[in-house]
């Protein structure tokens, strides 16, 4: 009866050590799952500071390979612009002629994308020629498109379009929105020489891409020996 307290004094003693020891693992394991978790949170918060400042924007600009601007102003993180803006690679040329970029980043609080203006005065692509041999033609099938972000597009202008030196058009312009896969264009504008098409409705990129849209368009008078 005397013994039976030395015995469990014994047991505590022996136990103790242990216990120490799992309490300072479960600390270590609690402040290794912490840094996990905040270290991304500090990368991505340090990217958006640095995005936030011109000088930030351009080291930011400069981590790009093939990415060249002249003339840079702005931040990223809102209103950005440039004499020029050009990028190659995988074999392809890109050649901005003074881009202004604007964007409300507080929308994305709302899970949307607002694009307040996107202006480009000209805008060159060339692709250089595959070493493969074309695949043969198959039927076109449009593909579903649903974005997670919803998308306000307010004072897109975009001038001279070329590709591989062939014009696709002198203006284009779009006011737009919607979210998943359902889109309100309220003003599409389209200019190639004498060509005019605007349009304005509703599309829905799934299925078959149903349109219900209102399309003017302005043509060239004719001309040439057939309509003499």
């Amino acid at each position: 009866m005397t013994e039976t307290p030395k015995d469990s004094e014994s047991v505590d003693s022996a136990e103790q050590p242990q216990r120490e020891r799992t309490g300072r693992l479960r600390f270590w394991l609690l402040l290794l799952l912490g840094l996990l978790v905040l270290l991304p949170v500090v990368l991505v918060s340090a990217i958006l500071l640095a995005l936030r400042s011109e000088s930030g924007t351009a080291w930011v600009i400069d981590q790009i390979p093939g990415l060249e601007v002249v003339n840079d102003q702005g931040s990223l993180f809102g209103t950005w612009k440039a004499d020029r803006l050009e990028w190659r690679g995988y074999g392809v040329d890109v050649v901005a002629a003074s881009p202004l970029i604007d964007w409300s980043p507080s929308c994305l609080f709302d899970l949307q994308f607002c694009l307040e203006t996107l202006h480009v005065q000209q805008l060159d692509v060339s692709v250089q020629p595959s070493d493969k041999e074309p695949a043969p033609a198959e039927d076109v099938s449009l593909p579903s498109i649903e974005l997670p972000l919803g998308l306000k597009a307010n004072d897109v202008r975009l001038g001279t379009f070329t590709f591989n030196g062939a014009k696709v058009w002198d203006i284009f312009e779009l006011d737009a929105g919607g979210a998943g896969a359902d889109w309100k264009l309220n003003r599409v504008y389209y200019q190639l020489d004498d060509y005019t098409v605007v349009a304005s409705g509703r599309v829905e990129t799934r299925r078959d891409w149903p349109v219900n849209l209102e399309v003017n368009a302005t043509l060239p008078p004719p001309y040439g020996d057939a309509w003499n």
